[in-house]
């Protein structure tokens, strides 16, 4: 089982011109570039550059099919008949045949996923905008204001203190 995960996580490895290989998956591309994504990021490669592409999912494939016969294998040897025997030991049976069904075509599926990608044309590369970090989001603390409203102590007599400024805030009482 560890080695059937192993071989249907692998990604795609692309083989290129005097160059060495590079793994990762495959994203789409352009008329003139494939776009791959690996351990550092999207990198963009030239489908001149490029002379061969192994696709994942052959390994899980071939894996998944030979379980598929050995276990169908199996099954018919033992006469291919469950009457004369109990329902679990038939299933214990079968289950290799179904798991190695399985596996086929969860690797035929991921081989046809990475060769879609492949053929995808429609992107569109440019230059790419820098990605910005995302904004903590949290608790918003306000700074007091600088300018105090006026306090209960104002002498009444005086008309300047408390009223609003050309910039929109109170102005300072004067000094006693």
């Amino acid at each position: 089982m560890p080695l059937a995960v192993t071989l249907g996580c692998t990604p795609a490895t692309i083989h290129r011109y005097q160059q060495s290989p590079v793994k990762g998956k495959i994203l789409g591309g352009s008329e003139e570039s494939l776009v791959l994504e690996d351990q550092w990021g999207e990198r963009i490669i030239p489908r001149q550059d490029i002379t061969d592409i192994d696709h994942p999912g052959t390994g899980l494939e071939i894996w998944g099919a030979l379980l598929a016969v050995a276990g169908s294998v199996f099954f018919y040897e033992r006469r291919g008949d469950c009457s004369h025997i109990d329902q679990v030991t038939c299933v214990r049976l079968m289950l290799p045949a179904f798991a190695g069904l399985t596996f086929f075509f969860w690797g035929a599926e991921e081989y046809r996923r990475s060769e879609a990608a492949t053929a995808d044309r429609s992107m569109v590369l440019g230059p790419r905008p820098k990605r910005r970090r995302p904004v903590a989001t949290g608790t918003v603390i306000r700074a007091p204001s600088p300018v105090e409203p006026p306090s209960a102590t104002t002498p009444a007599g005086d008309a300047s203190a408390g009223e609003p400024t050309p910039d929109g805030g109170q102005a300072d009482p004067p000094p006693p």
